[in-house]
């Protein structure tokens, strides 16, 4: 199974371009969804770039720092 979700607004609370704060509930379903064996795909506006900084990289460690692994990453 693959599940793609948004980042800002659904995984963490929309403060774009900072990291809001863990959406309740958010982080233990992903975990609990991934451990059953669906493949997760971040799917976000965020990008990296010289002038606007690490926006995804910083959104990917978030999840990885948590326990979650990406399959993917969609930013279209």
């Amino acid at each position: 199974m693959f599940i793609c979700v948004d980042f800002d607004g659904t995984i963490v609370d929309h403060h774009f371009p900072e990291i809001g704060a863990e959406a309740p509930g958010a982080i233990h379903w992903l975990g609990k969804l991934q451990g059953q064996g669906a493949k997760l795909i971040l799917f976000t506006m965020r990008s990296d770039s010289w002038s606007g900084g690490a926006l995804l990289s910083d959104a990917v460690d978030f999840l990885e720092g948590r326990g979650i692994k990406l399959y993917g990453i969609n930013t279209n």
